[in-house]
């Protein structure tokens, strides 16, 4: 019993077989070729990807450092002055409030807005609040 088809000789059955492996390699040639395809865009986004990253860990970097330089110099964020109190304007409005004078005769005294007046008041009586009772918060329970 012969598996080769009634009327097919031997050498078109090696031509059917040869154009068989041919297609065979074609496809896989093809699928090759687009796997390589799909590698090499996978690449260049990675790539992009990758520059991208580095082009914003570089600008934290500079952000950092600009950070770092500020607070070394004593200014906050931002460019804001450095986070002190003039003790001489302190003691002056202390003094003058001690006197007998009001906020807003203090603050045209000495040409400061009259919330600060206020608030450096309000802070030295909060002190002296604290201070009368030994270090608690006035407002807060002590601490066991």
């Amino acid at each position: 019993m012969s598996i080769v088809p009634a009327g097919m000789t031997t050498i078109a059955l090696a031509a059917a077989q040869g154009l068989l492996v041919l297609g065979g390699v074609c496809l896989c040639l093809w699928l090759f070729f687009l796997l390589k395809r799909d590698a090499q865009a996978a690449a260049l986004e990675c790539t992009e990807r990758d520059q991208a990253l580095q082009r914003a860990v570089e600008e934290l970097r500079k952000e950092l450092d600009q950070a770092r330089s500020e607070l070394a110099a004593g200014r906050g964020p931002a460019g804001l002055p450095p986070l002190r109190l003039d003790l001489t304007r302190r003691a002056q409005v202390l003094r003058l409030h001690r006197n007998g004078q009001s906020s807003a005769q203090i603050a045209s005294m000495l040409a400061l807005p009259r919330g600060e007046v206020e608030l450096l008041i309000k802070i030295h009586q909060l002190r002296q609040a604290a201070g009368a009772t030994e270090g608690a918060h006035p407002e807060l329970p002590a601490r066991t």
